[in-house]
């Protein structure tokens, strides 16, 4: 049976009938929090890393996701930004909307959404700047990454975990196919065919968009998206 959709978030009421999210094949069940963020775009790694630090625990062990959001080459970037935001995402979809010290909304925001995924009705009036986008990973959802990981993953690529020596580092990026790599990347977990996979303990989760594929790798927590090869 068809019902509305109904998620109150952080005092806003986010609304959606069951009969429209069918039509358009999107499942809006979005989940938002105020806390401090930071926006770091890097175009020549095709990707920007948001550090989001929740205002309230989100576990017992972690109030942080990392958010390494993969964009094509010929996409527009954001700019730089950090600050106190309103951070909601769901299927295919990252809002941040910056705050001023009453809680209300201020500036212009942002909205980073898969091909095909329409801004969510009960945001679309908000001042977003809209980026296309084919993968949307988490991070430290379970165990907070250093600022010095946080770092590395937004301005080379790489991430390391804790308990892995401090000389290893793989690149995020080493994985996945290209030009000039056309092996599969390795997967512990997704491949081709899945749409989402997770890797390790709480390591990292990810989504990709239409035309992509979900790989993630046990062995160095490294969850990201590979283009479908073509036939």
């Amino acid at each position: 049976m068809l019902r509305a959709m109904l998620v109150a978030v952080c005092g806003i009421t986010l609304t959606m009938s069951a009969d429209l999210a069918a039509q358009q094949n999107v499942r809006l069940n979005l989940q938002g929090l105020n806390g401090k963020v930071s926006v770091n775009p890097n175009a020549k790694l095709e990707q920007t890393t948001i550090a989001f630090t929740s205002s309230v625990p989100l576990n017992s062990t972690s109030n942080q996701i990392v958010f390494v959001v993969q964009m094509s080459g010929n996409s527009a970037f954001p700019k730089a930004w950090s600050g106190q935001a309103r951070v909601l995402s769901g299927d295919g979809v990252l809002v941040i909307s910056p705050v001023a010290e009453n809680g209300t909304s201020s500036n212009s925001g942002m909205v980073f959404r898969f091909a095909g995924t329409p801004i969510p009705p009960s945001v679309k009036d908000w001042p977003l700047a809209s980026f296309a986008a084919y993968g949307i990973a988490r991070y430290g959802e379970t165990t907070p990454l250093s600022d010095a990981q946080v770092d590395s993953l937004a301005t080379t690529g790489k991430y390391a975990s804790e308990k892995q020596p401090s000389n290893f580092a793989l690149s995020s990026r080493s994985f996945l196919p290209d030009e000039t790599n056309p092996n599969p990347p390795v997967c512990s977990a997704g491949g081709p065919g899945a749409t989402a996979c997770g890797a390790g303990s709480g390591g990292c989760t990810v989504s990709c968009g239409s035309g992509y594929y979900a790989c993630c790798n046990a062995n160095n927590n490294n969850c990201s998206c590979a283009k479908v090869p073509e036939q």
